[in-house]
Protein backbone atom coordinates (compact mmCIF):
# COMPACT_ATOMS: atom_id res chain seq x y z
CA UNK A 1 0.00 0.00 0.00
CA UNK A 2 1.28 3.44 -0.89
CA UNK A 3 1.86 5.52 2.23
CA UNK A 4 0.62 8.63 0.41
CA UNK A 5 -2.81 6.97 0.25
CA UNK A 6 -2.93 6.29 3.98
CA UNK A 7 -4.76 8.61 6.34
CA UNK A 8 -2.96 9.48 9.54
CA UNK A 9 -5.47 8.62 12.30
CA UNK A 10 -3.82 11.27 14.47
CA UNK A 11 -4.38 14.09 11.97
CA UNK A 12 -6.33 16.74 13.87
CA UNK A 13 -8.37 17.46 10.73
CA UNK A 14 -9.97 13.99 10.90
CA UNK A 15 -10.60 14.12 14.63
CA UNK A 16 -14.02 13.95 16.25
CA UNK A 17 -13.53 16.47 19.04
CA UNK A 18 -17.04 15.96 20.41
CA UNK A 19 -16.22 12.47 21.73
CA UNK A 20 -13.57 12.68 24.46
CA UNK A 21 -15.24 9.76 26.32
CA UNK A 22 -15.73 6.21 25.08
CA UNK A 23 -17.85 3.78 27.07
CA UNK A 24 -17.32 0.19 26.02
CA UNK A 25 -20.21 -2.26 26.06
CA UNK A 26 -20.28 -5.64 27.78
CA UNK A 27 -18.08 -7.42 25.23
CA UNK A 28 -14.99 -6.52 23.23
CA UNK A 29 -14.24 -9.43 20.94
CA UNK A 30 -12.97 -10.02 17.45
CA UNK A 31 -16.48 -9.24 16.20
CA UNK A 32 -16.53 -5.70 17.65
CA UNK A 33 -12.87 -4.75 17.30
CA UNK A 34 -13.02 -3.18 13.84
CA UNK A 35 -15.85 -0.76 14.56
CA UNK A 36 -14.55 0.07 18.05
CA UNK A 37 -11.07 0.65 16.60
CA UNK A 38 -12.37 3.31 14.21
CA UNK A 39 -14.14 5.11 17.06
CA UNK A 40 -11.05 4.91 19.27
CA UNK A 41 -8.73 6.26 16.58
CA UNK A 42 -10.99 9.23 15.89
CA UNK A 43 -11.35 10.01 19.59
CA UNK A 44 -7.64 9.57 20.24
CA UNK A 45 -6.81 11.90 17.38
CA UNK A 46 -9.06 14.50 19.00
CA UNK A 47 -7.50 13.99 22.44
CA UNK A 48 -5.09 16.69 23.54
CA UNK A 49 -1.41 16.07 23.90
CA UNK A 50 -0.45 14.92 27.39
CA UNK A 51 1.37 18.18 28.13
CA UNK A 52 -1.73 20.19 27.20
CA UNK A 53 -3.82 18.27 29.73
CA UNK A 54 -1.43 18.94 32.58
CA UNK A 55 -1.12 22.60 31.57
CA UNK A 56 -4.86 23.22 31.29
CA UNK A 57 -7.48 21.70 33.58
CA UNK A 58 -10.12 22.68 31.01
CA UNK A 59 -8.77 20.27 28.39
CA UNK A 60 -10.16 16.79 29.08
CA UNK A 61 -8.18 13.70 28.05
CA UNK A 62 -9.68 10.83 26.12
CA UNK A 63 -11.35 8.71 28.78
CA UNK A 64 -12.27 5.06 28.36
CA UNK A 65 -15.00 3.83 30.70
CA UNK A 66 -14.75 0.07 31.16
CA UNK A 67 -17.37 -0.46 33.87
CA UNK A 68 -19.74 -2.27 31.49
CA UNK A 69 -17.02 -4.38 29.87
CA UNK A 70 -17.09 -7.94 31.22
CA UNK A 71 -15.74 -10.03 28.33
CA UNK A 72 -12.60 -9.26 26.37
CA UNK A 73 -10.93 -11.79 24.09
CA UNK A 74 -7.42 -11.67 22.67
CA UNK A 75 -8.40 -9.34 19.83
CA UNK A 76 -10.07 -6.94 22.27
CA UNK A 77 -7.05 -6.96 24.55
CA UNK A 78 -4.77 -6.31 21.59
CA UNK A 79 -6.92 -3.32 20.65
CA UNK A 80 -6.72 -1.85 24.16
CA UNK A 81 -2.96 -2.36 24.27
CA UNK A 82 -2.56 -0.82 20.80
CA UNK A 83 -4.61 2.18 21.91
CA UNK A 84 -2.39 2.69 24.96
CA UNK A 85 0.74 2.32 22.85
CA UNK A 86 -0.53 4.73 20.18
CA UNK A 87 -1.49 7.27 22.81
CA UNK A 88 2.00 7.10 24.31
CA UNK A 89 3.73 7.26 20.91
CA UNK A 90 1.70 10.30 19.86
CA UNK A 91 1.80 11.97 23.31
CA UNK A 92 -1.98 11.83 23.60
CA UNK A 93 -3.71 12.02 26.95
CA UNK A 94 -5.55 8.77 27.74
CA UNK A 95 -7.26 7.78 30.98
CA UNK A 96 -8.70 4.35 31.79
CA UNK A 97 -11.65 4.70 34.15
CA UNK A 98 -14.20 2.55 35.96
CA UNK A 99 -12.60 -0.75 35.04
CA UNK A 100 -14.93 -3.64 35.82
CA UNK A 101 -13.60 -6.13 38.38
CA UNK A 102 -13.56 -8.92 35.77
CA UNK A 103 -11.44 -6.92 33.36
CA UNK A 104 -9.19 -5.58 36.11
CA UNK A 105 -8.56 -9.15 37.27
CA UNK A 106 -7.82 -10.20 33.68
CA UNK A 107 -5.39 -7.27 33.25
CA UNK A 108 -3.60 -8.30 36.46
CA UNK A 109 -3.59 -12.02 35.62
CA UNK A 110 -2.14 -11.36 32.16
CA UNK A 111 0.27 -8.77 33.58
CA UNK A 112 -0.85 -6.09 31.13
CA UNK A 113 -1.65 -3.42 33.73
CA UNK A 114 1.95 -2.26 33.58
CA UNK A 115 1.74 -2.04 29.77
CA UNK A 116 -1.31 0.20 30.04
CA UNK A 117 0.63 2.59 32.25
CA UNK A 118 -0.21 4.48 35.39
CA UNK A 119 -3.49 5.78 33.93
CA UNK A 120 -5.27 2.54 34.87
CA UNK A 121 -7.63 3.54 37.68
CA UNK A 122 -8.69 0.88 40.16
CA UNK A 123 -12.27 1.06 41.47
CA UNK A 124 -12.69 2.36 44.99
CA UNK A 125 -13.06 -0.40 47.62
Amino acid sequence: MNTADQTDPFDQNTANAARPVITLGPELSIYEVDSVRQTMLAALAAAPESAAVSASAGTPPLTLHLSQLHECDGAGLQLLLALARSAAEHARALVWNDISPEILERFDRLDVSRLLGTAVARPAP
